[in-house]
């Protein structure tokens, strides 16, 4: 499948959110065809209030438990799906000092 740019609006209402006001560095992308979509968005933002500014910014995603990175967001398939959005809904938080790496794929 190809990879291609995506701009941040589209893609957030795609996943069902927005990119966080103050958010750097970011990059999003989407690859599939019309059966099967990928997006996904990187940014960077302050780490201080990181996870509760990520809630807010895309309020299907709930916290995990169990998590691989400083935390991790999940959305379950069946949880608010609307047509022209993604039904799985993941994202996580990696932080790098004083700021906050999130990655947020939307399937």
């Amino acid at each position: 499948m190809a990879t291609h740019t995506e701009t941040a609006g589209r893609l957030g209402r795609y996943a069902g959110g927005t990119v966080p006001a103050g958010a750097t560095d970011v990059a999003c992308t989407g690859s599939g065809n019309l059966n099967h979509r990928d997006r996904e968005i990187d940014f960077r933002m302050p780490r201080e209030g990181a996870e509760e500014r990520l809630l807010d910014a895309f309020p299907r995603l709930r916290r995990e438990s169990r998590c691989a990175a400083d935390a991790c967001f999940h959305v379950e398939p069946d949880e608010g799906v609307h047509a022209g959005r993604a039904g799985c809904l993941e994202a996580t938080v990696e932080y790098e000092g004083d700021r906050a790496h999130v990655h947020v794929l939307a399937i």
